[in-house]
């Protein structure tokens, strides 16, 4: 399921950058920013998510403190700029759901976290009896 929304998520910002850079201007400017920043910023997003869907969990430390600076930042460069009405709402609708998928990947699951504790202490134990 999981990477069934990131997919999707991927799809959706695809679709709105190739609309907004080679689309024509009827309608969707007012949801979706057209500028060059908007579209960096959509790209980065999906080889963000791309990555989510390559490196298998459990992830690294780094890589999971990366992804909660990028969604915190993400939140809260949105939250300023929808309320300062220099974001088009389907630009931020998109970036606060990427955002939570990011945090939630960067928090993962504790079966997760405790299948590596438990091979890191098997590894241990195994260090131990050899000795």
């Amino acid at each position: 399921m999981k990477r069934i929304i990131i997919v999707g998520t991927m799809a959706l910002l695809a679709f709105v950058t190739a609309w907004t850079a080679f689309g024509h201007d009827i309608l969707f400017p007012a949801f979706a920013g057209s500028d060059m920043i908007s579209q960096f910023i959509r790209l980065a997003l999906i080889g963000l998510l791309g990555c989510l869907l390559i490196i298998p969990p459990p992830r690294s430390m780094e890589l999971r403190t990366v992804l909660a600076l990028v969604s915190a930042g993400l939140t809260f460069g949105v939250t300023i700029m929808l309320s300062q009405y220099y974001m088009a709402m389907l630009d931020a609708v998109l970036y606060v759901e990427v955002a939570i998928i990011l945090a939630i990947e960067a928090i993962e699951a504790p079966l997760t976290l405790r299948s590596t504790n438990e091979k890191t202490t098997q590894v241990a134990m195994q260090k131990v009896r050899k000795s």
